[in-house]
C-alpha cells in the first residue's frame, strides 16, 4: 500500500514539472527575443544631444528583425532591419538629436518597437527637453501603489518644485499630463502654483474607465513666468486589471520554474533516500534483534549452568558440567545463527524486489517469535541425547535407533 502511495507522489511530481514546463516554457507565449531595457529615457537641456542604445538577442531559430520608432521625431537608430541567428545579438545605437528651433522645452513620449514573424515588443521612450538653466527643477514623489494603476481608478503623485533663483515667492504654471506610449494625451491639467524656496503639491488624476491596458508615461512641465524657462519630471507606470506584484514577466517565470526544477529534483531525492532508509532501518532492526535474541540464548544458558554448578562440589562433575554446557552453547549458536541467516537471506530478497511492507510484517513476526524457552530446552535435550548416544557406542553397543 505504501509503495503505491509513493509511486503516485512520484508520478503526481512529474506531472507538475510537466505542466509547469509546458505553462511557461512552450507554445506561441514562449519569449522568442529578449531586449536588455524596459524603457528609454534621456533627459537634455535645450540644444543638446545624447545617446543610447539597446541590446536585442534572439532566443528562437534564426528570424528577421524590423525596428521603427514611434511619437518621437527626432531619434535616429543605427540599423532598423537586420537578420539574427539563434542566441546572436545586435546592438542597435540612438541618437537623440532634437532641432533646437523645432522642439520646445517639454516631455516627449513615444515608443520603439522591434518586431519580427512570430513576436513583436515595445518598449517606451521618454525624452525630457529642459530649458538651458532653469531658475526652477521638479522631482516626483511616487509610491508602489502609482506604479500599476487599474481603469477608472486614480493615479496621486507629490511633485516637489525647488526654487534655485532666490527665497522669494513666485508664480508658476504647472501642467501635469498623462501620455500613451504612442504619444497621445490621455489625460492634462494646468493650473497655477505658489513657490518659495520649496514647495510640495499633490497632484490625482483620475483615468478614464475606457482607458486600455499598458505603459503610460506622468509627466509635468514647470514654466516660470518670471522668465519662461521650463523645467521637466516623468515616470512610467502601467495600467492593468491585476494588483500589484500579480504581473509575472518572464525572469520571474524563469525564476518560478528554476524554483520548481529544484523542488522536484529535490523530491525525487527525498524519496529515494527515504525508500532506501525505510528498508536499511529494518534490516538494522533485524540486526539488533537477532543480538538480543541470541544474548538472550545464552544468558539462559549461563544461568543454568551457574545454578547446576553450586549443586556439585566434586571438580570433576563441574569440568563435565562446564564441558556439557560449552557443548550446549555451541549447539545454540549453530542453530539460531542457522535460523537467523535464512532470515537475513529473506529480507534481503525482499528489500532488493523493494517489499517494504512484508519486511515490516516479517520483521513484527520474528520479534513475536523471539527467544523460545522450549527450543532451548529442545537444544539442551538434543545436546544430552547425543552425549548418551556417544557414551553407548564407545561401550559397544548399537545406539542408531536413539538416534532416530
Amino acid at each position: 500500500m505504501k509503495s503505491k502511495t509513493i509511486v503516485i507522489i512520484i508520478v503526481l511530481i512529474l506531472l507538475i514539472g510537466f505542466l509547469s514546463y509546458t505553462k511557461f516554457f512552450s507554445g506561441s507565449g514562449a519569449e522568442k527575443f529578449r531586449i536588455n531595457t524596459i524603457l528609454l529615457k534621456s533627459v537634455i537641456k535645450r540644444g543638446e544631444q545624447s545617446s543610447s542604445n539597446l541590446e536585442i538577442t534572439n532566443l528562437g531559430e534564426k528570424a528577421n528583425f524590423e525596428v521603427l520608432f514611434y511619437g518621437v521625431g527626432f531619434l535616429e537608430l543605427s540599423e532598423d532591419n537586420f537578420i539574427l541567428n539563434e542566441d546572436e545579438g545586435k546592438i542597435i545605437n540612438i541618437n537623440i538629436m532634437p532641432d533646437y528651433f523645432v522642439y520646445e522645452p517639454g516631455v516627449y513620449v513615444g515608443s520603439i518597437i522591434v518586431v519580427t514573424q512570430k513576436q513583436k515588443k515595445q518598449i517606451p521612450v521618454i525624452i525630457e527637453i529642459q530649458s538651458e538653466e532653469p531658475l526652477f527643477v521638479t522631482s516626483l514623489q511616487t509610491s508602489l501603489e502609482s506604479k500599476t494603476i487599474e481603469p477608472d481608478g486614480k493615479i496621486s503623485v507629490g511633485v516637489k518644485i525647488f526654487n534655485l533663483k532666490d527665497t522669494e515667492t513666485h508664480t508658476l504654471k504647472l501642467t501635469s499630463m498623462i501620455r500613451d506610449v504612442d504619444g497621445r494625451t490621455i489625460v492634462s491639467e494646468t493650473e497655477e502654483v505658489i513657490v518659495g524656496t520649496e514647495t510640495l503639491v499633490t497632484k490625482t488624476l483620475s483615468l478614464p474607465l475606457d482607458i486600455k491596458l499598458g505603459d503610460y508615461v506622468f509627466s509635468t512641465v514647470t514654466e516660470s513666468e518670471f522668465d519662461a524657462s521650463i523645467s521637466t519630471s516623468s515616470y512610467l507606470f502601467s495600467v492593468s486589471k491585476e494588483k500589484i506584484g500579480g504581473k509575472i514577466d518572464s525572469d520571474s517565470l524563469t525564476l518560478i520554474f528554476a524554483i520548481i526544477v529544484v523542488i522536484f529534483l529535490f523530491g525525487i531525492v527525498i524519496l529515494v533516500v527515504y525508500l532506501m532508509h525505510e528498508r536499511d532501518k529494518f534490516l538494522i532492526e533485524l540486526r539488533k534483534q537477532h543480538k538480543e535474541e541470541m544474548r538472550a540464548y545464552l544468558g539462559e544458558i549461563k544461568v543454568r549452568e551457574k545454578t547446576e554448578l553450586k549443586k556439585v562440589k566434586k571438580k570433576s562433575k563441574k569440568r563435565k558440567l562446564i564441558k556439557k554446557f560449552n557443548k550446549i552453547i555451541k549447539i545454540t549458536r549453530k542453530k539460531i545463527k542457522s535460523r537467523q541467516k535464512e532470515q537475513r537471506r529473506i529480507f534481503k530478497k525482499l528489500r532488493k524486489n523493494k517489499k517494504t511492507s512484508e519486511m515490516k510484517r516479517k520483521l513484527r513476526l520474528w520479534k513475536k517469535q523471539g527467544f523460545n524457552i522450549n527450543e532451548l530446552n529442545a537444544i539442551t535435550k538434543s545436546a544430552e541425547k547425543k552425549k548418551d548416544v556417544k557414551e553407548l557406542r564407545k561401550l559397544g553397543y548399537d545406539a542408531s535407533v536413539l538416534e532416530r
